[in-house]
Order: C-alpha cells, then sequence, then structure tokens
C-alpha cells in the first residue's frame, strides 16, 4: 500500500575524483615500498657487504674532510655510498654503543676478502639501514615518475604505468638492495620523462634542470649513465633548435597546426 510518500533510496557517495586519484597513488606507493623491504633481513647478495664497506669508508672521509680517502671504484656507485652513509649514521643515532663496536672493528679494514666471514658479521649489522635508504629513494623516485608521466600521458595512464614499475618484480627486487642498478634504473627514468616534459613545454628551462639534475645522479650512480646523460644532451639541443627556428617557420609550423586544429573541428562536428 502506498500512501503517496517516498523514501530516498541509500547511496554511497562517490569519492571526488581527485581523492580517489590520491589514495591510489599513495596505495600504489605504499604497496611500492613494502614489496622492496620484503626481504631487508632475509639474505645478503655478494656485493652488498663491499657497498657496506665503501660506504663505512666514503662516510669517515666526508666528516674529515679527507677526499683523497674516498673510495674510487669504476661504477662509480656515488649515490650508493651516499645512501648507505645515511643509513649507518641513522643506525648509529639508534644504537650508538653497538654501531661504534662494529665500526671500530671495520675501520682497519683497507680490502675485504672474500673469506672474511666475521668481517661479514660486521658488516651485516648496517645492511638494513643502507637497505631502507635505497628503498625510499626508489619509491620517491615512483611518485615523481607518476607526477611527470601525468603531465605527458594524463592520470589514467600514469597510475596505470606507476602500477606496473611498483609490482615489477625485477625493479622491485633490485630496488631494495643497498646496490646500484635499482637507483640507476630510477635516475635514468626520471631524467628522461624530465627532458619529455621539457619537450612539451612552453617554458622549458625549469625542465631541463630536473632532467640534467637526474642526469647527473646517473652518471654519479653507474657509468651507463653517460648514456642518459647524452640522450638528455641530445634532447635539449634538438629543443632549443627548434625554439630557434627563423620566424618564417616558425610561422609556417604555426599555420600547419591551425590547420590541424580546424580540420579537427569540422570532422568532429560531421
Amino acid at each position: 500500500m502506498s500512501f503517496g510518500i517516498s523514501f530516498p533510496k541509500k547511496t554511497r557517495a562517490a569519492l571526488p575524483a581527485s581523492t580517489a586519484t590520491y589514495l591510489a597513488v599513495f596505495g600504489l606507493l605504499l604497496c611500492a615500498l613494502l614489496l622492496r623491504l620484503v626481504g631487508l633481513d632475509r639474505y645478503v647478495t655478494p656485493d652488498e657487504p663491499v657497498w657496506v664497506h665503501r660506504a663505512i669508508q666514503f662516510r669517515d672521509a666526508l666528516i674529515a674532510r679527507n677526499w683523497a680517502k674516498v673510495p674510487v671504484t669504476g661504477h662509480p656507485g656515488v649515490t650508493t655510498m651516499w645512501l648507505g652513509a645515511a643509513g649507518i649514521s641513522a643506525r648509529q643515532l639508534l644504537t650508538p654503543a653497538e654501531s661504534a663496536q662494529h665500526l671500530d672493528w671495520i675501520r682497519p679494514m683497507t680490502w675485504l676478502a672474500p673469506g672474511n666471514g666475521a668481517a661479514y658479521r660486521h658488516l651485516w649489522y648496517f645492511l638494513p639501514s643502507g637497505r631502507i635508504a635505497v628503498a625510499l629513494v626508489t619509491t620517491a623516485g615512483l611518485g615523481l615518475s607518476y607526477l611527470m608521466a601525468g603531465r605527458l600521458l594524463g592520470s589514467r595512464l600514469a597510475i596505470l604505468a606507476l602500477g606496473l614499475l611498483a609490482f615489477d618484480p625485477f625493479l622491485a627486487g633490485h630496488s631494495g638492495l643497498l646496490h646500484t642498478d635499482g637507483l640507476l634504473a630510477t635516475f635514468s627514468m626520471l631524467a628522461l620523462l624530465a627532458a619529455a616534459c621539457a619537450l612539451r613545454a612552453r617554458a622549458p628551462l625549469g625542465w631541463w634542470a630536473v632532467a640534467g639534475l637526474f642526469a647527473g645522479l646517473t652518471v654519479l650512480t653507474k657509468s651507463p649513465g653517460i648514456l642518459v646523460a647524452l640522450a638528455v644532451l641530445a634532447g635539449a639541443g634538438l629543443g632549443s633548435l627548434v625554439f630557434a627556428l627563423p620566424p618564417r617557420q616558425a610561422d609556417l609550423a604555426a599555420g600547419v597546426q591551425g590547420t590541424r586544429l580546424t580540420l579537427g573541428e569540422r570532422l568532429a562536428r560531421s
């Protein structure tokens, strides 16, 4: 029986598009960070104790301002040593007495012999904190890549790309190690994305500065980063060449673009 009274149906309020996007990005970044920390204290790769030792030497050289004592490698692995040194400093703040004991044992070593089991036990103490530093930086790099990709591809495709990068097993595995490869991949991606943003921007100087910053970090991380730096330089040269077109060629390019837009509007109306 109806008495002429209608009650509104219960509906769930939809989240605003921007809020849903922010939640999706935050969730993906959180999952990415957790994936990179899964093996925090479960295993040790062969090269990581060497990087811990180099990070200790690097940190001691910076504190003493003795630049001749900075470890020199062919990688060069400077960003890896930076993050390893940051992790060692954090560990020392949390456990000063125990950290001092391990550091006192490690510092007399000039190099790490493969069969030095006692040294590996002392170096292992600082490895998790270095891994956390790398995981935080690489995850932050994913967040920056989303912002740049959003400018190029739009929000939906940028979220899809973020999800693929967050859950890629190869990238996730290397991004949780105190090593060079995860950092190289992250900085290379950011350098190329920033260069792409610069090529599409009306005022590209800021984007080229960002691309140059990350290209420099790739070179400091591993020698193949030189190829990324050269690609960014080539892109900057191409961009400056396009912006330096003579007025007639610039007018011609503008006319072609205007014709395309006009044809597109007519096709859309028809």
